[in-house]
């Protein structure tokens, strides 16, 4: 993408942020997303990708049977939203899903979309490059099988991007321990199961061309989503006044989750600003014993240089440290525990409360001359734990964030 480019969808950004800021969430509300899906020039790629990986060129009925599968694979991806695949355009406001494009990678999508806010998204799945799934030695009907299965899984991931889904989502799953000191845990490459996984997160060839879902922390976030539910859930709004101590914080309320996909209770997202040097943001909430509870914040990752943050979350006493997190960091067996930095968005996973009692979360920038948005999203269960190989415990919780100012596109 050129640096025009980057400028004007940077400034597009910008200004529809700011016109959902004056018209309010109702102003662009809408009753079920469509995503028109364009196979424009089809043919074309897939006969690219076939070329590359020495095999023959599918035939009208296998493309039209590749086609279906991928129709059929997002219908399941999506069961329980209100999200509309269809390959006649539907007119009015809808998302993009182009499989004709040619790009680097295996696809692109225009943004991390937190609560769906923009409806007009492109994602792009760049068919050609997928010849490395294919293999002469493979019988047709597993070629079919494998090109379906990848095409399927990058385009749900794509989609997924521009309603707000990151690759750290899949690290929020049941299955993976309590949180350490720094907000991660180790994986067992669990998270390799999911939708958002992608090379950062270890994805490998073989488990792309199988069918993959989304993980509990991803589900959670689709119920923020303008037009993937009924009825999302609302953001809250950062009081006006100073919260910059336990004394002061803003007691923030959990809302119950409808779809019920993720396996979770509940989750909340705060809409906030560090408006100014050294400003601490204090939140209050109230978690059950035994309840597990993750932490997320979005802004680097979102906004065009906005704040590098800091979430440290104290007990009830507001001054006992639980656990503290800068940078999220990705690896293939691990998150928050060795890798590669992901963002300076901060995130704890995981973490078990001790008792029924009200607990705090403060947010910072971790320097003093750093202002900006962020949204915070935290997610949580009270549903029982289980047991999993090598770990006392299981999880089922996670986290979140948002939006405000959007930026980038996003390469899987």
């Amino acid at each position: 993408m050129t640096k025009s480019h980057f400028a004007s969808l940077k400034l597009s950004s910008i200004l529809m942020v700011a016109v959902v800021s004056m018209i309010g969430y109702a102003g662009v509300a809408y009753g079920q997303i469509n995503v028109f899906v364009d196979f424009t020039n089809f043919e074309t790629r897939l006969d690219e990708a076939t070329t590359s990986a020495g095999v023959a060129n599918f035939d009208a009925t296998e493309r039209a049977t590749i086609q279906t599968n991928i129709l059929n694979s997002l219908g399941t991806v999506f069961t329980g939203y209100t999200v509309n695949f269809t390959t006649t355009n539907p007119g009015g406001t809808f998302e993009t899903l182009n499989f004709g494009l040619t790009g680097g990678g295996f696809g692109l999508a225009d943004r991390i979309d937190f609560r769906n806010l923009f409806g007009t998204d492109v994602a792009r799945v760049f068919t050609a490059n997928f010849g490395t799934f294919l293999s002469a030695g493979d019988s047709r009907a597993v070629q079919i099988t494998k090109l379906s299965n990848s095409l399927a899984g990058t385009a749900a991931h794509e989609v997924g991007h521009n309603v707000g889904l990151e690759h750290r989502d899949p690290y929020g799953i049941a299955g993976i321990g309590s949180a350490n000191a720094n907000g991660g845990h180790g994986t067992g490459g669990l998270q390799n199961t999911h939708l958002m996984a992608t090379g950062i997160t270890g994805l490998t060839s073989a488990q792309r061309v199988v069918p993959r879902s989304f993980s509990d922390l991803s589900h959670v976030k689709l119920e923020f989503a303008n037009g993937l539910v009924p009825n999302p859930i609302a953001t809250i709004q950062e009081q006006g006044g100073p919260h910059s101590t336990a004394a002061t914080a803003q007691h923030v309320s959990f809302t119950d989750l409808a779809i019920g996909n993720s396996g979770h209770d509940k989750a909340l997202a705060v809409e906030g600003t560090i408006s100014a040097n050294g400003q601490l943001d204090f939140y209050s909430f109230d978690l059950l014993f035994n309840e597990f509870a993750t932490f997320q914040i979005i802004s680097q990752v979102l906004f065009s240089n906005d704040i590098d943050s800091l979430i440290t979350l104290f007990d009830s006493d507001g001054t006992t440290i639980l656990v503290s997190n800068d940078d999220t960091v990705l690896s293939s067996t691990a998150v928050n525990q060795g890798g590669s930095t992901y963002s300076r968005d901060s995130s704890i996973y995981n973490f078990q409360a001790p008792r029924d009692d009200t607990y705090f979360l403060r947010v910072a920038a971790v320097s003093n001359s750093d202002t900006g948005f962020y949204e915070l999203l935290i997610a949580s269960t009270s549903l029982a734990v289980i047991p999993e190989p090598g770990a006392a415990f299981i999880v089922t919780a996670l986290i979140g964030f948002s939006l405000l100012k959007r930026r980038r596109v996003i390469r899987r």
